[in-house]
């Protein structure tokens, strides 16, 4: 005897498993994980980006201590003068920066007077800001006592190791004198500041030098 079958019969699994997406719960935790990842991270990554600043700048002004170098030896062991303004020829109208640019690789045109910009390439330090580029201002400056105590001889500077630029506060300025401006501009981590010797050497300094520390060369040694 069989019995009819009244209706049809369904194959699937009685207890069949949907995919769901993430709960509430699940979205959050992520989002705290990231920042908490961002917190850790970002610090690092900043410091890094400081350390690399620095080291650009130290970079900077050892190319340049070449190029002072490299100056000297062809203008009778003198390096550049810091400025020579309206009142000279026109041919020799420049900055200081303007006439080692040759030895590194700059043109003529690149920087000196308006509308030309005073300070290009390794002349501006990574870490200063790009606002006072703009201005025309500079952030590496001649340290003044090259000009009036040694007269920008070569060999004497070379001798006591006299600071030849340094990093200096922005300004539309060529020079720098410990004795009236007083500490550097402290633009790298730890309060570091870079100086560049008179022979070639790159020295950085988390400490005020004293204007009467004779590097900055404000008396000559008898």
């Amino acid at each position: 005897m069989s019995i009819p079958l009244t209706g049809s019969l369904s194959l699937a699994a009685p207890f069949e498993r949907r995919p769901r997406g993430f709960s509430l719960l699940q979205l959050l935790l992520v989002v705290v994980l990231i920042g908490v990842l961002a917190a850790l991270v970002l610090p690092v990554l900043g410091k890094v980006r400081e350390e690399s600043r620095q080291v650009g700048c130290v970079s900077n002004l050892r190319q340049m201590g070449v190029a002072f170098q490299a100056y000297a030896i062809e203008h009778n062991n003198r390096f550049p003068v810091v400025y020579e303004g309206a009142d000279a020829d026109a041919s020799v109208r420049a900055t200081w920066m303007a006439k080692l640019g040759p030895y590194l690789g700059l043109k003529k045109e690149d920087m000196g007077n308006p509308p030309y910009a005073r300070a290009v390439g390794i002349f501006i330090c990574p870490a200063f800001p790009a606002a006072e580029t703009a201005k025309r201002n500079v952030g590496y400056r001649y340290s003044y006592p090259i000009t009036t105590v040694w007269k920008y001889e070569r060999m004497p500077l070379l001798m006591h190791r006299i600071f030849l630029v340094v990093e200096a506060p922005a300004a539309n300025s060529e020079s720098f004198r410990s004795t009236t401006r007083g500490d550097v501009e402290r633009r790298h981590p730890g309060q570091a500041a870079n100086f560049l010797v008179a022979d070639g050497s790159v020295e950085t300094f988390r400490t005020v030098i004293p204007a009467t520390d004779p590097r900055w060369g404000e008396t000559k040694p008898k």
